[in-house]
């Protein structure tokens, strides 16, 4: 899911300034998440220890992940580098993302940010997307500072 080959990337004089990673939910896209982590965790050769702990520091994450909405075309780990944002990059790149979903013949995107990235919302929004739902837990704010994940959703 996270799969160089996932990413959209727009650059500016050569240089990444902003990306974005697309994908369609399910088994698959689990699978190849858990199959890119095990091989990095070997290759920086953790130990059965440093792999429960790992599980461990993502447990609040999994906790507070929404349940499936039926959407069949994600939009994930939006980036922009500071000196690039406000420059149109990532509505250029959701565009593009959007694009794509409608050719592999999805029907509904999601996307999900932080409770309180109001600046992710309104660029999400502006594209077309409109908050869904959201998961909050203790356990999630306490170990990531955001009280959980808002979901925005759009029809393709």
């Amino acid at each position: 899911m996270c799969h160089y080959e996932s990413f959209l990337v727009a650059e500016i004089g050569g240089r990444a300034a902003a990306a974005l990673c697309v994908f369609r939910p399910g088994d698959e896209a689990s699978v190849m998440a858990g199959q890119a982590m095990a091989y990095v965790q070997r290759e920086l050769g953790w130990t059965e220890e440093d792999v429960a702990r790992s599980h461990q520091r993502m447990a609040p994450i999994g906790a507070c992940f929404p349940p499936d909405a039926g959407a069949d075309w994600c939009i994930d780990c939006v980036a922009t580098l500071p000196e690039y944002r406000r420059r149109g990059l990532v509505e250029a790149l959701l565009g593009e993302a959007i694009q794509q979903g409608v050719a592999r013949g999805c029907k509904l995107a999601q996307i999900l940010i932080f409770v309180g990235n109001d600046a992710a919302q309104a660029a999400y929004e502006k594209a077309g997307f409109a908050v869904h739902d959201e998961t909050r837990s203790p356990e999630f704010e306490a170990a990531l500072g955001s009280p959980g994940f808002r979901r925005l959703m759009r029809k393709l």
